[in-house]
């Protein structure tokens, strides 16, 4: 008995000790298990990194937004949707915070707090702060202006306060340059045939301008499907201004024509001269660009008024007028002067026969009919001392006594009376003086 109860204890005292062993092996092995799990950081469903512990993550985030903040002076919120799910990362996956924190600002998608400029309901640029973005409008209507400090945007011009991606922000001198040069240019491409002239002139410019712009390009060298810039690009913005200016500006005399039996037809003289009144002017000027568009007339109070200007307009078709044109237009054959040893009283044009023959100038016809070495001859006294010849015709269309005006048909050429072919002789006597019609015929 005291043997086999000995058996009994000891076995019962090994199965003690078995149980104890295998709690803790399982314990060591939950252990072992357990110490390999992290938690694996999910931004937007992709695994970007592993860390031990949550409160790691969370300090990563708060030190990336502090790090925006001191670099770009913006206040950063997370926009993305971040998880923690505990898992078995793969070996070398776990981060420290300082990696993580660098995971985070490649991955995460940063909204800040910025001012957006918008023109017409377009989105522009978008500046750290409303601040710079009126600055920036400002130098905009300070430039566009020339300085003015009476100036407004034609378009629709807003600033938005918005949340939006640290990448969207730009700088001021960016955004300056994207307001103040649109991407708009307006260009041609050339066709074959294609000259800078015909370019211009079809759309509305010219060549000069055109070759400004196209410096490197020259019409001989122009090929088809060559690009032509038509315009510069425009601001995206129109700066207006209005201003009153004052000023004196002439008032323009009116003309009065008064017709004149008593002149010659078409034969003018000045009654009286005129004077230009003046106005003392009033006026709102509206430039876009500092290019004047509009001119508003506030008042006007007149100065002096104008003296009008009073013309004689002769209507008298037989008078002459003193100026004396070709009766014929023929081939000078023979001038004014000696000739085979005798004078030639006047100018020879050749001229078939039967060819029109017209009044040099408004007269009184004195002579009709044959006249010696003249053949057919008809003659004009002006009036004014001055007496025309026409010899040699064919045919007298006038009477004697008849008032004709300069460019009347008086008669056809001819070849007859001393001839060497068919012509028109053609003299020009001053108080019964020959001479040379061609001082005349010339003026």
């Amino acid at each position: 008995m005291g043997t086999g109860g000995s058996l009994v204890k000891g076995i019962t005292k090994d199965k003690k000790l078995i149980s104890i062993v295998l709690a803790l092996l399982t314990f060591l092995f939950f252990l072992y298990y357990f110490s390999g799990f992290a938690y694996a950081v999910v931004v937007d469903g992709e695994t970007i990194g592993y860390v031990k512990q949550e409160e790691e993550a969370h300090e990563a985030i708060a030190e990336a937004a502090e790090y925006i903040k001191s670099t770009y002076g913006l206040d950063a919120s997370v926009a993305n949707q971040v998880e923690y799910m505990r898992a078995r990362p793969p070996k070398g996956r776990v981060l420290d915070k300082d990696q993580i924190k660098a995971a985070f600002l490649n991955s995460l998608d940063f909204k800040v707090s910025a001012a957006s400029i918008y023109i017409d309901g377009k989105k522009i640029a978008i500046l750290k702060d409303r601040t710079i973005a009126e600055k920036i409008l400002n130098d905009i209507k300070s430039k566009l202006s020339g300085g003015s400090e009476n100036a407004s945007f034609k378009e629709k011009v807003e600033i938005k306060d918005e949340n939006v991606s640290l990448g969207e922000v730009t700088d001021e001198e960016k955004a300056l340059d994207m307001l103040l040069k649109s991407d708009q240019m307006t260009t041609y491409t050339v066709k074959k045939g294609d000259t800078l002239w015909d370019i211009a002139s079809a759309n509305g410019t010219s060549a000069d301008k055109l070759m400004a712009l196209n410096p490197n390009i020259k019409e001989k060298a122009m090929q088809p499907g060559d690009t032509i810039v038509l315009d510069k690009p425009k601001p995206l913005v129109t700066v207006v201004t209005k201003e009153v200016a004052e000023y004196e500006m002439p008032i323009p005399f009116e003309i009065e024509n008064i017709q004149d039996n008593t002149l010659p037809i078409r034969v003018t003289r000045v009654k009286q001269q005129g004077v230009e009144g003046s106005k003392q002017v009033k006026a709102e000027i509206i430039k876009e660009n500092g290019v004047e568009v509009a001119r508003n007339i506030l008042e006007e109070k007149v100065i002096s008024q104008p003296v009008k200007r009073v013309v004689r307009i002769g209507t008298n078709r037989t008078l002459a007028s003193g100026v004396f044109s070709y009766p014929v237009a023929g081939v000078l054959t023979s001038r004014f002067g000696q000739r085979w040893g005798r004078e030639h009283t006047g100018v020879d044009l050749a001229v078939p026969i039967g060819t029109e023959v017209r009044a040099s100038d408004g007269g009184k016809v004195i002579f009709t009919g044959r006249s010696g070495g003249y053949g057919i001859l008809v003659k004009i006294d002006h009036g004014n001392g001055y007496v025309t010849y026409y010899g040699h015709l064919s045919k007298i269309l006038v009477d004697k006594g008849d008032r004709v005006a300069k460019g009347d048909v008086i008669a056809l050429s001819g070849n007859t009376g001393n001839t060497t072919g068919p012509h028109l002789h053609f003299e020009v006597r001053k108080n019964g003086v020959p001479q040379n019609p061609l001082n005349y015929l010339n003026k």
